[in-house]
């Protein structure tokens, strides 16, 4: 996460998701443009984070595919010979 400079590994805070909420976190390591976090939802915050990122809408999570043109694309990548 990017943020403002002066922060130390250990600091808590809040993150703001939308749809989801205040989700408590803890700064685990700073990076030079930034900070890594560690999130801890609640219960609920878990399912509606997963749902967020995984099934809301069908975008951008996987909840259908193309296998025939998945199939197709792999054939094309095959078949071309990587030795001439």
């Amino acid at each position: 996460m990017r943020g403002a400079d002066g922060l130390n590994i250990g600091h808590n805070g809040t993150l703001t998701l939308q749809d989801v909420g205040d989700v408590f976190v803890r700064i685990t390591e700073k990076l030079h443009d930034g900070y890594r976090l560690s999130l801890h939802p609640t219960e609920s915050q878990k399912i509606q984070i997963l749902q967020k990122i995984h099934t809301a809408d069908a975008v951008p999570g996987a909840a259908g595919g193309d296998l025939s043109g998945m199939v197709r694309g792999w054939m094309r990548a095959l078949s071309f010979n990587k030795s001439a």
